[in-house]
């Protein structure tokens, strides 16, 4: 990435950028501009986004692959259990569904789950409920942790939010307030 942003840096010297035309209004080449120089360089740039697109895509690819290849064993019963007193576990919101082989469901969560915590948000947020889709689009792709109450256990999951799971939204499931 750096040696992009060098690439960047130097074609901002020349006074261009990706887009700025380097012919004059009449169709000649710009006098004002070294125009092989400049061509070369966004050529450069755009060979190395290029690639820099191409490596995200195969590391998404090997992610995808190693998450379909491990079973989802990422649920942990905590071993004190939930005392509806204590501010850290008054839950906020209730799953009311959840979509088989969604991330919701590959995370462990289950209908009439109780969410206490959802990554930073808990029942003291300010708004709980509207700060969760906001949440969710900040960490798609992203482990997020989530904690919910169930039969009077708290329950620690880790959930990837993901729009590629063939389903509606990130998550794969319905909360509701309670």
């Amino acid at each position: 990435m750096t040696r992009l942003k060098n690439l960047e840096m130097e074609l901002q010297g020349h006074g261009v950028g990706m887009d700025e035309p380097l012919i004059d209004r009449q169709g000649f080449p710009r006098s004002d501009l070294d125009v092989a120089s400049v061509r070369t360089l966004r050529h450069q740039i755009i060979c190395l986004r290029n690639d820099h697109k191409n490596v995200m895509s195969e590391i998404e690819k090997v992610l995808h692959h190693i998450h379909q290849a491990q079973p989802p064993n990422n649920t942990e019963t905590l071993s004190t259990p939930a005392r509806p007193t204590s501010p850290a576990s008054v839950p906020f919101a209730k799953v009311n569904a959840v979509a088989p082989d969604s991330p919701a469901s590959m995370a462990g969560l289950q209908r009439n789950d109780l969410i206490v915590q959802f990554g930073t948000i808990r029942h003291d947020h300010m708004q709980p409920l509207s700060s969760l889709a906001t949440t969710v689009q900040s960490h798609l792709g992203q482990p997020l942790p989530v904690v919910v109450s169930r039969n009077s256990q708290l329950v620690q999951l880790s959930l990837i939010p993901s729009t590629a799971w063939g389903g509606r939204g990130a998550l794969g499931c319905h909360i509701v307030p309670l």
